[in-house]
């Protein structure tokens, strides 16, 4: 169920805000999203888009893509931090194909990279917006020159992309001061922001967490493997027509998949796109995600998780194992009565009948 909020902002003179997202923000949030079984965690795309073989086109068309792209994966959660500086505009026809694939209707294209994401993930989308944290810096003092607007035409639409976001319904707007130490070259005042941020995001999560505190702790672990199957599947970056082959396979009777690979290959979003392409399909799906991420740490409490999904297929008893061979002597009494209900699996009738597989995944060696 982890939830990740796409960070937009200028880079250079936003360096310290992010640094504080990282180091204190997010581990305090999710001090408290833990206690509910839930994560939350921040996009930021400051090491994030490799373009260095790319000439100036191609670099300004990969980064607004793969903005764009990750602003969808994070939907609808999003911080935006807006300082004095409104950041790099890239070509006209760059910002038109960029608008015409996220459906944006603009009457201008003089627009920087940072004003189209806010386009994207809030101004165009009122729904998205109400999930979207707006922090607008303020200096008391003297402003370092890597923080200062860069010239009068960039000054005015920095101000008229303020004012627009103010009008938003209900928009979550918050300000805030810092002020330069010049002896430790330092935005000094951050606390303030970084508490800000935590009480934020906090509330804007809050109902949902009370919601996954109200589940069944099995219904919470299934709910956890689906957001982690659901996020896999966006940023599944392999070819769809390998994807469907496999999904072919599956569907001409094959009931094991085992997808092998080195880490770091994508075996995870694969099996994710696969679940997702499933479950649409018809197909009983059981996301199954070890470790940290997925909250499965061991063989016992994997054979629990399928367990409990079975029970509530089958519509048999709840049973209590205490160790792996009761689990799995439940599992072994469970299984034939899917297997019964898989026999009589009827291809016109999706809905009253299921399908049943097992996708495997596992590191090459």
């Amino acid at each position: 169920m982890m939830k990740t909020f796409f960070v937009s902002s200028t880079f250079k003179d936003m360096q310290f805000e992010r640094d504080i997202l990282h180091k204190y923000v997010i581990p305090e949030i999710n001090s408290r999203a833990g206690e509910y079984g839930d994560e939350v965690d921040v996009c930021d795309l400051r090491w994030g888009v490799n373009t260095e073989s790319m000439d100036d086109e191609s670099r300004a068309r990969k980064v607004l893509s793969v903005c764009m792209d990750e602003i969808d994966n994070c939907a609808p959660y999003m911080i935006v931090l807006l300082g004095q500086r409104y950041g790099w505009i890239p070509e006209k026809e760059i910002v038109q194909s960029a608008a015409e694939r996220g459906g944006m209707e603009l009457d201008d294209l003089d627009k920087s990279v940072t004003e189209l994401e806010i386009e994207y993930g809030a101004l165009q989308n009122p729904e998205r917006a109400k999930n979207v944290l707006f922090y607008f810096r303020n200096f008391a003092g003297f402003c370092p020159s890597f923080c200062t607007v860069e010239n009068a035409e960039k000054s005015q639409k920095l101000a008229e992309l303020k004012a627009r976001i103010r009008k938003l319904p209900g928009a979550h707007i918050r300000e805030y001061t810092v002020w330069w130490n010049e002896t430790n070259h330092r935005l000094m005042g951050l606390e303030h922001l970084a508490g800000m941020m935590i009480e934020d995001v906090t509330e804007l999560l809050q109902d949902e967490w009370k919601k996954i505190l109200s589940l069944p702790k099995g219904e919470k672990v299934r709910c956890r493997q689906w957001h982690i199957a659901e996020q896999k599947a966006k940023e599944y970056r392999g070819k769809i027509t390998d994807a469907e082959y496999l999904i072919r396979r599956l569907d001409s009777g094959e009931k094991l998949l085992l997808i092998q690979g080195q880490k770091g290959s994508g075996k995870s979003c694969l099996s994710g796109y696969l679940a997702e392409r499933l479950k649409q399909k018809g197909y009983q799906v059981v996301p199954f995600f070890c470790g940290r991420e997925g909250r499965i740490y061991n063989a016992f409490q994997a054979a629990i998780y399928v367990l409990e999904f079975l029970e509530v297929l089958t519509g048999l008893p709840h049973f209590e194992p205490h160790k792996f061979n009761g689990a799995y002597q439940i599992l072994s009494k469970l299984m034939p009565a899917v297997g019964n209900e898989q026999e009589e699996y009827d291809y016109t009738d999706l809905h009253e009948n299921r399908k049943n597989m097992i996708i495997l995944t596992c590191m090459k060696h």
